[in-house]
């Protein structure tokens, strides 16, 4: 098992490096900085925020209902995306 999560870790571990370097490539030059800085924080903000959020709400309200209230914010942020993207595509 031990072996399986290493390996698993090692090919994980490509996403996101190749993920900022996309969108190096996507922005302009003067702005991959700043793009590639807000998609870090942006990125990396819930692995430290997420745990901490889920232990509260579950003190709270239950472990049942903590997850229950993670996946109501998952799809209302994947609604939100997809209006988003219609939107974008729609004015393109």
């Amino acid at each position: 098992a031990y072996v399986g999560f290493a390996l698993g870790g090692l090919g994980i571990s490509v996403v996101a490096p190749l993920a900022l370097a996309i969108l190096g490539r996507m922005v302009p030059k003067k702005l991959r900085t700043l793009a590639i800085s807000r998609a870090s924080v942006l990125c990396y903000c819930p692995f430290f925020k997420g745990p901490a959020l889920m232990g509260f709400v579950s003190e709270g309200l239950g472990l049942a209902m903590s997850f229950f209230l993670i996946s109501v914010l998952l799809v209302v942020v994947a609604c939100i995306l997809i209006l988003m993207l219609a939107h974008r595509i729609k004015n393109a």
